[in-house]
């Protein structure tokens, strides 16, 4: 241990938080945070959805105010973390979070990015309880140990390093994907030369003797999941062609229309043409699948 630091529970340095009840006051709109509403790779807040009270799910019960920080206890989005900005005062969060709010003797970010040490979320996952609907209690969060400094300008000094370090390893991941666009942009182009120039010895048929299009199916929203559980399948949607950050899982239903790697999913539904592949699951209405009728293509 190094000299002049504590040793802690997170228990005794954050103070009690609010539970709320928005369905008492049926007319007032709040702002809801969902579990899925936080990003579990940059740790920001990036959806949230405007509700009134009479229309507040159940678990929308967690007052929250600027500066907490906030961490979802289910699996699998232990890492979904993140920091309370001043916009989201007095809003509401769901009861899948646990809510930290810092008292005087330790920083929030502080706080905050212990939360996003190897130390505490390999700790939360091997004391995650429940066989279909595995999660950590309130009191496992308040029982971790952290270690700090007494010193507050101490703390803040460690929370700039970090906030350096995280603004670092931003911009390099914004070069990356720069350079990764500069590559999409270069194939496109070739693939556009390819289709344009065909060769002489090329065939032209319609795309329907080729493949197969089949349209998907829509379960009700009710069922959706946002962590896999057994009986449960993935379900790809419009925006599931380009990010995994809010993945969905349905109940594995006759009614659904699945898809294989081998198949093409094209999107058939506003952004009409685009297309990705080598995923496996069910798929909305919509999602246009195509199958080739002969293996010796796609």
């Amino acid at each position: 241990m190094r000299e002049g630091w504590e040793v802690k529970k997170l228990g005794e340095v954050i103070k009690k938080t609010e539970t709320v009840d928005p369905t008492k006051t049926p007319t007032k709109e709040f702002i809801y945070i969902d579990v899925s509403s936080v990003n579990n790779i940059n740790f920001s807040i990036e959806s949230t959805t405007v509700l009134r009270g009479k229309n507040a799910p159940s678990r929308a019960r967690k007052l929250v105010k600027s500066h907490d920080v906030i961490f979802a206890t289910v699996r699998p989005t232990l890492k979904r973390i993140a920091i309370i900005p001043e916009e989201l005062n007095n809003q509401v969060c769901s009861t899948g979070y646990f809510v930290l709010r810092a008292d005087n003797n330790i920083d929030y970010k502080l706080l905050y990015y212990f939360l996003q040490t190897d130390v505490f979320i390999c700790e939360m996952e091997k004391i995650q309880r429940g066989a279909s609907y595995p999660a950590v209690t309130d009191t496992d969060v308040k029982e971790q140990i952290i270690f700090f400094p007494k010193l507050f300008s101490q703390q803040k000094r460690i929370v700039e390093i970090l906030d350096e370090a995280f603004a670092a390893i931003d911009k390099a991941k914004a070069n990356v994907e720069k350079n990764l666009q500069n590559a999409k942009d270069l194939f496109e182009s070739y693939l556009q030369n390819i289709f344009a120039n065909k060769g002489e010895d090329w065939e032209e048929k319609p795309f329907g003797e080729l493949c197969k299009l089949t349209r998907g199916h829509n379960p009700p929203k009710s069922k959706f999941l946002n962590y896999p559980k057994a009986g449960y399948v993935r379900f790809y949607q419009i925006r599931d062609g380009w990010a995994d950050k809010y993945a969905v899982y349905v109940p594995d239903t006759p009614q659904l229309h699945k898809v294989n790697p081998d198949e093409i999913l094209m999107v058939a539904y506003r952004h009409i043409g685009k297309a990705f592949r080598g995923v496996s699951g069910a798929f909305n209405v919509a999602l246009c699948k195509i199958s080739n009728k002969s293996r010796a293509i796609l």
